[in-house]
């Protein structure tokens, strides 16, 4: 019943707020080392040019910034 339905929402609004707050700062740490590793934080994940995995990181952070506009 609606009881279940509030726990859930509940529990799901925790572990939001433990991801935004704990999780996610710590691998964003470990994206930036990566990025300073390459070309000192100047250029791209990998190689020269843009790769997919750059343009993962920028769609990635596009969800994770709407995320956070919600918490």
């Amino acid at each position: 019943g609606p009881t279940i339905l509030l726990l859930i929402y509940l529990l799901q609004e925790e572990m939001k707020k433990e991801f935004v707050e704990i999780t996610l700062p710590a691998q964003l740490q470990n994206l930036e080392a990566i990025l300073k590793d390459h070309n000192e934080g100047k250029g791209f994940f990998l190689g020269d040019k843009v790769s997919g995995s750059d343009l993962l990181l920028v769609r990635g952070s596009l969800y994770l910034h709407a995320l956070c506009s919600t918490s």
